[in-house]
């Protein structure tokens, strides 16, 4: 499919679906989060505060993985 058509498509798509309410997007933000959490827990197990902390210090102290640029162009530390 070339670029020109698939943006038709999208398009089109977008303009059939029906508005989702905001009760909807609601539900949907909560699910999402609901998500994030949990892949927040099994990255710090124990969901131990005081190691999140550790964690977060080391990866952007100086001479750390963020400074030597381990973490990418754009740093995604802690995204899930």
């Amino acid at each position: 499919m070339d670029y020109f058509a698939l943006v038709e498509e999208v398009v089109r798509q977008l303009l059939e679906d029906e508005p989702k309410s905001n009760k909807q997007k609601a539900a949907e933000y909560w699910a999402g989060r609901k998500e994030r959490d949990a892949r927040r827990k099994e990255m710090w197990p124990g969901n131990s505060k005081d190691q999140r902390l550790k964690d977060i210090k080391s990866h952007f102290a100086p001479g750390g993985a963020h400074e030597k640029g381990e973490c990418g162009p754009v740093c995604t530390y802690g995204d899930f």
